[in-house]
């Protein structure tokens, strides 16, 4: 698979970033990725079965450095009907977050991100 040419990956990716990081009534900024574990950790530590599992999930490929799964796992998250409004927004914050890195992958030939980058883009 050849690499995205980057302007036409960039730009729609960079307002697609705007757009999650507005959605939010508060308006939140994107969290540092250094903080992601720890802020989902707190968000959901009471939360239950396939929410709970979905965070972890989160948690551990954001420590592994590894964009494209844990951008997969959070738009799972976000779709999880039982969430708090601040789990939602921690949830939209750690996608903010992340979206500059599954960019990054992306551009540089890593094809699970491409493909996780197109397959977003193509739905909004």
């Amino acid at each position: 698979m050849k690499p995205l040419p980057l302007g036409r990956t960039l730009w729609p990716s960079l307002l697609l970033v705007a757009a999650v990081a507005g959605c939010s009534k508060n308006s939140a900024t994107a969290l540092a990725p250094d903080q992601i574990p720890v802020a989902v950790n707190q968000a959901f530590q009471q939360a239950s079965g396939d929410t709970k599992a979905l965070a972890g999930e989160v948690v551990s490929a954001v420590q592994s450095q590894d964009p494209a799964t844990a951008f997969n796992s959070l738009q799972k998250l976000e779709q999880q009907k039982d969430l708090t409004p601040e789990q939602r927004a921690i949830a939209a914050r750690a996608m903010a977050a992340t979206m500059p890195q599954l960019q990054t992958a992306a551009q540089k030939g890593n094809p699970t991100a491409q493909a996780v980058l197109h397959r977003y883009l193509s739905t909004r």
